[in-house]
């Protein structure tokens, strides 16, 4: 079930399926995925909403690449990220391409 609040400016709330958790560390920075992956592979299967100033739609379908700030690791609220989960996302639109869709928060979907 698709959320009812408002998606963010900059942001698109999408259904996605986790297709692979990258094993690269972050080896030049300090935090938390220093420790633990951060980054996923996932297909889009459905795109619930659009926040304001978003411009390139997101295609279902597609896959893209996802960084989760915190890692894919459960932690403070939030459950494990790993292959094969559905989850509904905000996502941060990047402003270069190429560059990873930031995962602003999630939710599991069952």
């Amino acid at each position: 079930m698709a959320s009812q609040e408002p998606v963010a400016p900059g942001q698109v709330r999408a259904v996605l399926s986790v297709q692979k958790v990258l094993p690269e560390l972050d080896t030049a920075g300090s935090g938390p995925c220093r420790q633990a992956p951060c980054k996923v592979e996932a297909q889009v299967g459905q795109v619930v909403g659009y926040g304001s100033g978003v411009h390139v739609p997101l295609a279902g379908g597609g896959s893209i690449l996802l960084y989760f700030p915190l890692t894919v690791r459960a932690g403070e609220g939030t459950p494990e990220v790993k292959a094969g989960t559905k989850l509904e996302a905000d996502l941060q639109v990047p402003l270069t391409e190429g560059v990873p869709y930031t995962v602003r928060k999630y939710k599991i979907l069952h």
